[in-house]
């Protein structure tokens, strides 16, 4: 079974100040589940950040990884964005109406006592169920160009494969015999 997976109520605590004097950390958080990627935004001068916002993850399984990283968002031309730490969370016994709701230590080597939060709630999604046409043996038709008895098709008349066209059956059609003027005779029958 699959499950479609709502993170919500993002939120870090305790982080450890990566910009010393010049002012607090602008955290930001990363999160990684089920093959997809999603980034928060970013909070100025705050080392207790709550970022509001949604995450809807689709076609998640039990066993799923879900993880979130936190960084400290830089300005400078030649600084990069300093890692501030990560969590990894298993997301085992996943059920409809599952709901995990707790705060998770960060891990590394500027994470402090930093934590995150994550509530993440857990929809069922039933597996679709394939449509199979009942076991029924459908005789095509009688045409021309397909003969029922021999199960054969015969190019000569009908539909030609090679040449990808329709060709209909030579056929002489003669009027009926009429009664009156005749021209052939150039004469008149009563």
């Amino acid at each position: 079974m699959t499950f479609t997976i709502t993170l919500s109520d993002l939120a870090a605590r305790n982080l450890k100040n990566q910009d010393g004097f010049l002012g607090k950390s602008d955290p930001y958080c990363t999160i990684n589940i089920a093959g997809q990627y999603f980034k928060t935004v970013v909070i100025n001068n705050n080392l207790n950040p709550r970022w509001n916002e949604t995450f809807t993850v689709p076609n998640c399984t039990n066993g799923e990884k879900l993880v979130m990283k936190v960084f400290d968002k830089d300005t400078g031309l030649l600084s990069a964005n300093d890692g501030m730490g990560e969590a990894q969370i298993l997301l085992n016994g996943l059920y409809p109406g599952a709901v995990i709701d707790s705060w998770f230590p960060l891990k590394g080597k500027k994470a402090g006592k930093g934590e995150v939060h994550v509530r993440a709630t857990c929809q069922g999604v039933p597996q679709q169920q394939q449509f199979q046409p009942p076991q029924q043996q459908f005789a095509p038709p009688p045409q021309q160009g397909f003969n029922p008895q021999q199960q054969q098709f015969h190019p000569q008349q009908g539909f030609n494969p090679q040449q990808q066209q329709f060709h209909p059956p030579q056929q002489q059609f003669a009027p009926p015999p009429q009664q009156g003027f005749n021209p052939q005779q150039q004469q008149f029958h009563p």
